[in-house]
């Protein structure tokens, strides 16, 4: 436990570096679905190598579920970056 909580945290200050600059270039695929693509790739590439070293390090992989649970929520971001930035490319393709 850190500070008090009830599970470990993720959410430090260069992660939410990265989570504003994924809500920018999803904004950003308005004019080119690329970076958008490219941005959540790299991001999610940041979140789980990040993430799950963290957990391994700290042996959390079998001491509870709210480690697995933070990791879920920071992939929200990555993951709708791609799927964002996919349904616009194919919309785009469409057209």
């Amino acid at each position: 436990m850190r500070d008090g909580r009830a599970g470990p945290t993720f959410q430090t200050a260069g992660r939410t570096v990265w989570q504003a600059l994924a809500v920018a270039a999803i904004l950003w695929s308005i004019v080119d679905e690329r970076v958008t693509i490219s941005f959540g790739l790299a991001f999610f590439y940041v979140v789980v190598g990040s993430a799950a070293s963290d957990l391994v390090a700290m042996g959390a992989w079998s001491t509870g579920s709210w480690a697995l649970v933070d990791l879920g929520v920071l992939a929200i971001l990555p993951v709708l970056s791609i799927a964002v930035g996919a349904t616009v490319a194919v919309f785009r393709a469409r057209v």
